[in-house]
């Protein structure tokens, strides 16, 4: 290496490449950079307590959406998976409205997850009465009947499903294991 290199050379780019990592992260008490680089004058750090916040009282009365808001809630818990904060979410929602369709599917989705089916499909059947166009309630009837092994009625609710969310992957997916069982394949 020293054949290419000159050792004055390899020096000097040991010692530049040195000292940006010992000012790495100092700063000037004066906000004068060239403090910086004077090594015999030390830089003087300053510290300013930082300022207090302080939050104002939450008042259901400056919510404009409070039941929105607790369901936007209940559907963060069930998506980071804290099913029962979630639950008690979507029942205080459903207390208050208990005809919202996303609280309905959210309870019957946490029923699905919990293997409790006959819960589940009762509740997605619940939400299609109010909202029979809802292609995430025909998606979650369908799931219901794909773990009761109805093949032909979960074809029929993930075909509505697939209809109504066309872009769904996982509804076509669905949709494609339950045509399978049921033999109609084409």
């Amino acid at each position: 290496m020293s054949r290419l290199w000159p050792q004055p050379i390899i020096l000097f780019a040991i010692l530049l490449s040195g000292a940006g990592c010992s000012l790495h992260g100092r700063q000037a008490g004066n906000n004068d950079i060239r403090s910086l680089w004077n090594p015999m004058n030390s830089a003087k750090a300053e510290y300013n307590e930082p300022e207090e916040v302080v939050e104002e009282a939450f008042s259901p009365k400056k919510v404009s959406d409070a039941v929105g808001l607790k369901l936007k809630y209940a559907q963060w818990m069930e998506e980071t998976g804290n099913i029962e904060q979630a639950k008690l979410n979507y029942a205080e929602v459903l207390k208050k409205d208990s005809k919202n369709v996303d609280a309905i599917l959210g309870k019957a989705r946490i029923d699905l997850a919990s293997k409790d089916i006959s819960a589940a499909e009762k509740g997605f059947r619940h939400a299609l009465k109010i909202d029979n166009s809802s292609a995430l309630a025909y998606a979650g009837l369908g799931q219901c009947q794909s773990e009761k092994k109805e093949w032909a009625e979960a074809a029929e609710s993930l075909a509505k499903a697939s209809t109504g969310l066309p872009e769904d992957k996982t509804i076509r997916h669905q949709l494609g294991i339950a045509l399978v069982h049921t033999g109609n394949i084409q």
